[in-house]
């Protein structure tokens, strides 16, 4: 990006090395609402299309083989592929080019620093799990700024984001007896600590990512207490809706699922540190 007030300079290159747009990949990126499981919503390459007119896709695949198209508007499912002379390591690179908004909502969506946090907060459920099962991977943000504005902390910069950057958390297995009509087992992931932050996290896993659910009543809470909240269960596989912004449960999931998941959260927090209130089992009629 040329500058913050110059939004129309943004452009977004995202690159992974991962298998690559195979036949079977590019098959269901091309085909609109077909999900390769029940984590994806099959509508991702159209969120796309809401903030940038066009992006233009490369992928190595299979050894030798390069793909290359432009996703915009206009796309009609094909693209170019040619064989390289020789073999190199699979990768698929994204440039969104063309930024489509008027203006930048704020200076977090566009520093390096912010967006670390923003990974690390809504994809904790996904890259624990690879913590878990002793994969290494590192992820790194790099922003180019030409003119920098340090007043607002927003300059050129690198991050990166790896297995050690991510909290122990500890596993505690809820048992309650309003969760029974759900018919599927509930974890409690977390890790409470008292530092400088005073930042309390409750979120809620759903397909690999983490959803809010702003549950405490922070004045209740001292100040330098922080803490990562997430409840897990099979019963949330699937049930967001298509921005992955809202669960998808009624009105009486919603209230036994809030109040039990609070509950837990207290007991946690009022063990650890016992000037903390714990709530009380007064919550369901």
């Amino acid at each position: 990006i040329i500058s913050y007030s110059k939004p129309d300079s943004l452009e977004i290159t995202i690159e992974d090395d991962g298998v690559g747009f195979t036949e079977k990949n590019f098959s269901k990126f091309a085909e609109l609402l077909k999900k390769s499981d029940n984590s994806h919503k099959g509508l991702g390459r159209l969120i796309y299309l809401k903030y940038f007119n066009q992006v233009e896709i490369e992928s190595v695949f299979d050894g030798n083989k390069k793909r290359s198209f432009v996703f915009d508007n206009s796309f009609n499912g094909n693209s170019t592929v040619e064989s390289l002379d020789s073999d190199i390591k699979s990768y698929s690179k994204l440039t969104f080019r063309t930024f489509s908004n008027k203006q930048l909502n704020t200076y977090e969506n566009v520093k390096a620093s912010d967006i670390k946090n923003n990974l690390l907060k809504q994809f904790l459920p996904r890259l624990f799990a690879l913590k878990q099962h002793g994969e290494k991977f590192c992820i790194t943000i790099d922003t180019d700024v030409t003119e920098s504005n340090p007043d607002r902390g927003f300059y050129s910069d690198t991050q990166t984001i790896t297995e050690k950057d991510l909290p122990d958390l500890q596993e505690k297995e809820i048992k309650d007896i309003h969760l029974n009509l759900f018919n599927e087992p509930f974890k409690l992931l977390y890790t409470v600590a008292e530092n400088y932050s005073g930042t309390l996290v409750t979120s809620i896993c759903v397909d690999e990512r983490a959803i809010d659910i702003p549950l405490l009543k922070t004045e209740k809470i001292p100040e330098k207490i922080s803490g990562i909240f997430l409840l897990q269960s099979p019963y949330f596989d699937s049930r967001i809706d298509d921005a992955r912004q809202e669960l998808l449960l009624d009105s009486a999931e919603r209230k036994i699922i809030d109040e039990v998941f609070a509950e837990n959260v207290s007991v946690v927090l009022s063990e650890k540190f016992p000037e903390i209130p714990d709530r009380k089992s007064t919550r369901l009629n």
